[in-house]
Parts: structure tokens; C-alpha cells; sequence
């Protein structure tokens, strides 16, 4: 359900949504200029107390996987998000380097969501070993 509302999030544009509303009641500014960021950051703090548990549990192997394809992801969609507002409230939201640094945001999001699928088969594999999947060309 967390990746299901993610992807509609990221397609309707709902955490953008929240900036202006949010902004303007708790007046933010700086790196949290993109104020989407920080009930994001309290769900990111609650998923991970909720799920540490299931992390813990899996080979150490797809657990490190889990957690550097996260760390990738999240360095992106938050980190390069408030970095970005940092510079947004400094010097303008259009420039040279606001597009550099949206573009590193974009780049860390997709290789840790491209890390994580990789992981999840990884523990497909070993966790189903009978398991096989055929591709044939009619």
C-alpha cells in the first residue's frame, strides 16, 4: 500500500500540494522551504519504527539491499528536496543549478527504486527457489 500511494503520489503531484498550505502556517523557509518535507519525514520516521522488525528478520544479504536502495532513495526525495529548497529560498527557484539539483534528486530516487526492485527479485530467487518464470516469443 506505501509503494501503491507513492506512485499515485509522485503522478497526481500530491506532495506538492502541500507546499503552499504548509508554508505559509508554519513559515518555512531554508531547507524546508519545500514544506512537503516534513510530514513526509515523520511518515519516513514511522514507517521505518513500523517495519524495522520485518527488515531485521530478512537475510542479511537483502537487508543491507533494503537498506542502501532506502538510504539511495531517500537521500534523493528528501535530501536533494530540502538542499534544493535551501537554494530555491536563496537565490530563486529557476536556474542552471536548481536543474543540477533536481536532477541529482531524480537520479538518487530512480537508482534506489531500481536498486530495490533488483533486491526484491534477488530475494525472490532465494526464497523461491522452484519458482520460474518463462518468456516466450509467439
Amino acid at each position: 500500500m506505501i509503494f501503491v500511494f507513492l506512485s499515485i503520489d509522485e503522478t497526481a503531484s500530491l506532495h506538492e500540494s502541500l507546499i503552499d498550505p504548509l508554508r505559509n502556517t508554519v513559515h518555512a523557509s531554508g531547507v524546508l522551504y519545500y514544506s512537503w518535507v516534513i510530514p513526509y519525514g515523520f511518515a519516513l520516521l514511522l514507517f521505518v519504527v513500523l517495519y524495522l522488525r520485518f527488515l531485521l528478520d530478512l537475510p542479511r544479504t537483502i537487508m543491507l539491499l533494503f537498506i542502501a536502495s532506502g538510504a539511495i532513495f531517500v537521500s534523493g526525495a528528501l535530501g536533494f528536496e530540502m538542499l534544493g529548497g535551501w537554494y530555491a529560498d536563496r537565490y530563486g527557484e529557476v536556474s542552471v543549478a536548481s536543474a543540477m539539483l533536481y536532477t541529482c534528486e531524480e537520479t538518487l530516487e530512480m537508482t534506489g527504486i531500481s536498486l530495490f526492485i533488483y533486491s526484491l527479485l534477488k530475494y525472490i530467487a532465494q526464497r523461491f527457489d522452484n519458482l520460474r518464470l518463462a518468456f516466450y516469443d509467439e
